[in-house]
């Protein structure tokens, strides 16, 4: 109502433009006949071209109307106290970003004036002279019309009738003080509504653009003047659309009755007949609905969010048949008693057979015999396929049981952390401790939290309140801390033997130092996280300069909200605990810390939130968000460092035909985006996002502008194009491919967004920007003018920055085109479970290699893949999406961050099979009813275009022409035998059944062995099912290449020994490798195998594709026996029970020595004796932390100050980014390769410089580059080569693997600004076995 009442629209259903009521001034009553007026008079000689009072009042209400309303050039002051004006009261806040002032209307002589005061009073000269055009009129009598506009305006301004007075607000003392425009407003409590009684009908044209002519209703007016000009033309109002209105009868309080349609419709036909014979009303017109039901007034059907004890009022008025319908939420359908209900209506369709059957059994409890349930089914994917055959795709669906994944860590890991957090007990410690609304500040600071006068308030020492300048506060003591050293300390025996079986059947089974030590990482990363988002406030709050008290309080209340934030919410959105389904990743809009206040209070509305893919669509910048009835206009991105221009960071996104990279300029054969027309393309990160608070609040929701958020796979690793026969897919998981990332983006209409990185100010592109006019930005980027001063260059527009020192300032970034980014995409990367799937054709040789090729196969393979798996697996649609890669991968991938399991079980060879099955269904169907809606949703709308049913189902057809067939080559390889297909699972089925000896086999491509790892490890994935007390197993090592077994490899022979049960391990060349068949197992006379070396190697890989078996002889039966027995030359050291348990990292080194049994100082001795320069080489792909280069580097010094030689060092290392890394942190690993490669350089060139000047040892470090991911094998080795002979180390997990930091004897803290390569650390095992392998090879003595 207020959009409309706020200006008098040219067209729009507006009370006015109904015919319902007229705006009227009281005030114009008092006005008098000014004597410029009479002089104007006197040029006419006319009398009824003269202006009268009446007329006079008639022209001000015409100015009033249809320019002071149509700026909005409003403020609201109420006589007496009300302390309210027009920002604070909603209601009455104006359309327009300002309630702009107006001007006088503008009339330069020599110059024709277009303002319509001004031609009126023209076009009633030359109605009196007809030789005078209007255009002449104002020539000829310039200083009369002149004079008549001053006194037009010197009346509306005057004090002594004050209809137009300075604007007035209300300052933040609660005062009301003048707009500092010192413009003239009118007072929205002087604004009065009357019915009308002398209508027009005005037809006129509007202006001279291409509006229809619209008919509206026109009381008062300016002699008979239509109040639109026509081509600046004044058009006279036609007097046979002129009509006196009676008011209307019907009316509550009339005394008579109300009245029905037909009687309404009667009326108006002969009492407003301009509004039914021109179509607004009558039978046909454009309003007539709608005034039809205004004049009838029914009753008013009110949709609001009820107060919860008003909703249980209702639902007890509804149980006890008061109200007998009842609408509702999907909220309701659980947990709520509604009685005995006989009907229930659906809306639409329940994703899944659960939430149906729960919604329709509300009918029909209770022993009630009469029951229905309708259903409306909306033309949407769910609606259509239901509505095609209900009784199979929802009665009869069957509801999956929820499941948990054992096997997936998140998931394992979140809910060992929240174990350990009541175990610990620190959940209930502290002074608001075990109540469930805990604070994030009683967890992880030492402050106070406490409620004074509605006042929020975080104390330190029990009486000052904090600010940014504080941060997290001294750790001591706080629960974070006791968290942490409970970690650190061996687990009571209670708390292990709990741990134990929570762990038993998952993939952390018997791994309780790891899950520990997990615990104590993610709980430094949350602190770290607090901590550096406090640290950017902190920088702008106590920074050089000066900064305005506005940007002080939201710095304050941004503080405060960080710290105020539920704890349990916290964890769960941090990913520290089971998050219930709640949203990760979160993005918020900050409403609050740009408000007038200086303080947080709880009743404080929360900022809303989305999760990343959600926000960036719904927050991103030029979109309009309604937050308690409020519309506010998203204009700003946060960013890690908003307030530190030196630190800064922005990703870069390049591609080429194969993949998407983050920050890597050097791929090759790179594309150019269309977004900016270059190689790379500039990503913003947000950390939130921001309204302009210059700005005043609306209740008006403009439209928002559709963009669109992609998603890709980025930095996955290089696949191979080895095409292994029958089947036309190919699918790897996420761990297989070096656990790349999905980003989300959005790039705004095309060209992505222009951003000021001073203030956050963000406007989307319309074009990529010109560079040969850099200056060329946005309109909405920099919409305020610049005042112009006379003599001086027009200056540029700008934009007042929206946070920031110069918030509510104009921001001096404005025009810095060396700072403003542009043509720049918002997005982020989330690390998920996902799957990887390749494709080809019947008879093709290599897999498709470039989305162009069959885009519109990818992508609706892509939509039914994803809709079909959801189906399987009983999840909403949600929860999995896909995307297609530029080398035409079809990635489908879990929307949760962390990932939940979902996606990446496309890898096993029966999902996929069962997915391709479904998927053909879902495509005959709606191939069937030649309908493309019955794959289309909300998520894949857009793809519409890229639908091709015909050649999806073509695909699947040719998969099932070959998918089930035997490759010939293996045919070949069994004469006279029927080899055919299996999968892992009937595997596991034949080992679990056998009652015979049974032999596993592994390819020798030892460098692909991964053994023990949580996530790629052959034994967690697999020993559970090749462990049974009653089955003798062999292990056999197949030989398809000659090799030379290294100590770690024949450490994973014995202990497979030790569990198999059977005979010694043993080996044998394949005698199938040159068919490229590779065996798995042997059982019960039957040979398994595969036709792809990747799924032979003992990984979690093995046996996961397509699987063959065939009846033949057994070739283990003529292996020979690994020698696994322990040379003289080498040393296994297991450090056990209480010795060494607690170590100074100092004192690894001479632990080693003194347990080598004398291999060390064998070693030693030869390098004195030969004293030759020392190759030292440490192969580490896990070397990601400082204090394991801090151990590794002081583990070495022991031996190179003994020997005394010149040395070169070299740090064999991979490339890495971990987004769970934490820089600031000793323990934790580094966020990326680049940042451990920096501390692994200057720790050991450091360590080199000291070893020089304090012990005359001259060193060399080879220059550390990382090595691609997957180039080094999965063991660690420290050798050191001298002369004839080489000192290898083999440390299980790397020399800081099951060490841990305890609390320092003398209390020290190490800081990553204060930590040295000599730094002796207090470390402690919490397992009760770690090992280390010592061996002195010979073989390469000359």
């Amino acid at each position: 109502m207020v959009m409309y009442l706020s200006h008098r629209p040219a067209s729009a259903a507006s009370p006015e433009n109904l015919g319902l009521f007229e705006t009227c001034y009281p005030q114009l009553k008092q006005i008098e006949l000014p004597d410029e007026v009479q002089n104007f008079n006197s040029i006419l000689n006319n009398q009824a071209n003269q202006i009268t009072k009446e007329d006079w009042q008639n022209l001000i209400q015409v100015y009033l109307d249809y320019t002071v309303r149509n700026n909005q050039s409003f403020y609201l002051r109420i006589p007496g106290n009300d302390k309210i004006d027009i920002f604070s009261t909603v209601r009455f806040a104006t359309e327009k970003p300002r309630h702009r002032p107006f001007n006088k209307p503008k009339l330069e002589e020599g110059k024709i004036s277009q303002a319509r005061i001004v031609r009126y009073l023209c076009a009633l000269i030359a109605r009196n002279d007809h030789s005078l055009t209007i255009n002449d009129a104002q020539r000829q009598y310039f200083k009369v019309i002149s004079d008549v506009v001053d006194a037009l305006w010197n009346t509306l301004t005057s004090d002594k009738y004050k209809i137009l007075q300075v604007g007035q607000r209300l300052n933040d003392m609660g005062k009301f003080v003048n707009e500092k425009d010192n413009a003239p407003r009118f007072n929205l409590n002087d604004l009065c509504f009357k019915l009308y009684d002398d209508v027009y009908l005005c037809d006129t044209k509007a202006d001279a653009g291409p509006h229809s002519v619209c008919l509206q209703p026109i009381g008062n007016n300016f002699k008979r003047f239509s109040p639109y000009l026509e081509g600046g033309i004044p058009v006279e109002l036609r007097e046979e659309l002129h009509e006196q209105w009676n008011v209307f009868p019907y009316y509550v309080g009339s005394g008579k009755k109300e009245g029905d349609r037909k009687s309404i419709e009667a009326w108006a036909k002969t009492h407003w007949a301009l509004l039914w014979d021109h179509n607004i009303w009558g039978t046909d017109g454009i309003f007539s609905d709608r005034l039809e039901d205004i004049h009838a007034f029914p009753n008013l059907f009110i949709q609001q969010e009820l107060d919860k004890n008003v909703a249980r009022g209702l639902q007890s008025k509804f149980k006890d048949h008061t109200i007998n319908i009842l609408a509702c939420s999907t909220t309701m359908e659980m947990g709520v008693d509604l009685g005995n209900l006989e009907v229930v209506m659906l809306s639409s369709v329940p994703p899944m057979p659960a939430n149906y059957k729960q919604r329709a059994g509300r009918s029909g409890r209770n022993n009630k015999i009469r029951s229905a349930c309708i259903t409306l089914c909306s033309s949407d994917v769910i609606g259509l396929r239901t509505l095609s055959d209900p009784i199979e795709k929802i009665i009869n669906r069957p509801v999956r049981v929820p499941t948990v994944d054992l096997m997936s860590p998140q998931v394992i890991q979140r809910h060992v952390n929240s174990f350990l957090v009541r175990s610990f007990g620190v959940f209930t410690d502290g002074s608001n401790g075990g109540r469930l609304t805990q604070k994030v500040a009683d967890y992880y600071t030492p402050f106070e939290v406490r409620i004074s006068n509605g006042k929020i308030l975080i104390l330190k020492n029990g009486t000052n309140e904090t600010d940014p300048d504080d941060l997290l506060g001294d750790p001591k003591g706080t629960m974070y801390e006791k968290f942490n050293i409970l970690c650190s300390k061996p687990l009571d025996k209670e708390i292990r033997e709990d741990l134990t079986k929570l762990l038993k059947g998952t993939c952390y089974d018997g791994n309780l130092t790891q899950v520990v030590k997990n615990a104590q990482d993610i709980n430094d990363r949350c602190y770290a996280e607090l901590r550096n988002k406090l640290v950017d406030y902190k920088t702008a709050f106590s920074g050089s300069g000066k900064i305005s008290d506005r940007f002080r309080i939201k710095l304050k209340i941004q503080y405060i909200e960080v710290l105020y934030k539920r704890l349990l919410n916290f964890w769960a959105t941090s990913r520290f605990t089971p998050n219930a389904n709640m949203p990760v990743n979160v993005l918020t809009l900050d409403l609050n810390s740009n408000d007038k206040k200086d303080f947080f209070t709880p009743i404080t509305s929360s900022n809303p939130s989305y999760s990343l893919r959600d926000a960036i669509a719904q927050y991103v910048p030029g979109n309009s968000v309604v937050v308690d009835g409020v519309v506010y206009s998203v204009r700003g991105i946060e960013v890690t460092n908003m307030y530190d221009d030196n630190h800064k960071a922005y990703k870069t996104i390049y591609r080429n035909s194969d993949k998407t990279v983050i920050d890597d300029p050097n791929l090759s054969n790179q594309i150019r985006w269309s977004v900016n027309n270059v190689n790379g393309l500039e990503m913003i990160q947000p950390v939130g996002f921001m309204p302009d608070m210059n700005e005043n609040r609306t209740r008006i929701m403009d439209n928002n502008v559709y963009t669109r958020v992609s998603a890709q796979l980025i930095d996955a690793d290089d696949w191979p194009n080895h095409v292994t026969e029958p089947h036309l897919f190919s699918v790897r998981r996420n761990n297989e491919s070096g656990n790349a990332k999905i980003l989300y983006y959005n790039e705004g209409k095309g060209y992505g967004y222009c951003f000021c990185p001073r203030c956050g100010r963000t406007v989307v592109e319309e074009e990529v920007a010109d560079k040969n006019n850099p200056l060329k930005f946005p309109v909405e980027f920099n919409p305020l003018h610049a005042p112009n001063k006379e003599g001086q260059p027009q200056k540029p527009n700008y934009h007042f920055a929206i946070t920031g020192k110069e918030m509510r300032k104009s921001c001096s970034c404005s025009n810095d085109i060396s700072k403003i980014k542009r043509n720049v995409i918002i997005g982020d990367m989330i690390q998920t479970d996902f799957s990887e799937i390749r494709i080809r054709h019947k008879g093709m040789n290599r897999w498709m290699s470039n989305r162009d090729e069959e885009e519109k196969l990818l992508f609706t393979l892509g939509m039914a893949f994803t809709q079909t798996l959801v189906d399987i697996l009983g999840k909403e649609r949600g929860a999995v999406d896909f995307t297609i890669m530029p080398n035409g991968h079809i990635c489908i991938f879990d929307c949760n961050p962390g990932g939940a399991g979902y996606a990446n079980q496309m890898a096993n060879l029966l999902v996929m099979k069962e997915v391709i099955k479904a998927s053909k269904k879902l495509l005959s169907e709606a191939h069937e009813k030649q309908s493309k809606d019955m794959l289309l949703d909300k998520f894949t709308l857009r793809y519409a275009k890229f639908l091709d049913i015909n050649a999806a189902l073509a695909w699947i057809e040719e998969e099932e022409e070959v998918g089930d067939t035997v490759p010939q080559n293996i045919k070949d390889s069994f004469p006279n035998t029927s080899p055919s297909q299996t999968t892992l699972y009937d595997l596991k089925k034949a080992f679990a059944a056998s009652h015979q000896d049974v032999v596993l086999f592994a390819d020798n491509d030892y460098q692909e062995w991964d053994y023990e790892d949580n996530e790629n490890g052959w034994q967690p994935q697999f020993m559970s099912h090749f462990v049974m007390k009653n089955h003798y197993t062999s292990f056999c090592v197949l030989k398809s290449k000659p090799d030379n077994m290294s100590e770690p490899i024949k450490a994973i022979c014995r202990e497979i020994k030790a569990w198999a049960k059977g005979d010694d391990v043993k080996t044998i060349s394949n005698p199938w490798a040159d068919k490229d068949i590779y065996p798995i197992a042997y059982i019960d006379g039957y040979l398994y195998f595969m036709n792809n070396k990747e799924n032979a190697q003992l990984n979690i890989q093995w046996g996961n594709n397509t699987m063959f078996f065939v009846h033949t002889d057994n070739p283990a039966s003529s292996a020979s026996v690994i020698d696994l027995s322990y040379k003289p030359s080498a040393k296994l050291l297991k450090l056990s029970g209480d010795k060494y348990r607690e170590i100074g990292t100092s004192q690894l080194g001479n632990i080693l020595q003194t347990e080598s049994g004398g291999l060390i100082d064998q070693f030693i001795s030869y390098a004195k004796q030969n004293a030759g320069k020392l190759k030292i080489s440490y192969q580490d792909e896990h070397l990601k932390s400082i204090m394991g280069i801090i151990i590794t580097l002081q583990t070495i010094e022991h031996i190179i100050k003994q020997i005394g030689s010149e040395f070169d060092i070299e740090f064999m290392v991979e490339v890495y980014k971990d987004d769970r890394g934490n820089a600031d942190s000793i323990c934790a690993n580094q966020p990326s390769s680049e940042k451990r490669d920096a501390w692994l350089t200057s720790l050991t060139k450091a360590w080199i410089d000291d070893l020089s000047y304090e012990h005359g040892i001259k060193g060399t470090l080879v220059p550390v580059v990382s090595l691609n991911k997957r180039t080094l094998t999965h063991w660690r080795v420290l050798t050191i080569s001298c002369g004839k002979k080489r000192l290898s180390i083999y440390p299980d997990g790397g020399f800081i693997n099951e060490w841990n930091i305890e609390r320092q004897p003398n209390g020290e803290r190490f800081d990553v600004e204060t930590i040295t390569h000599d730094t002796n650390i207090h470390l402690f095992r919490n397992k009760a076995v770690s090992y280390t392998h010592l061996t002195l090879p010979t073989s390469d003595l000359v």
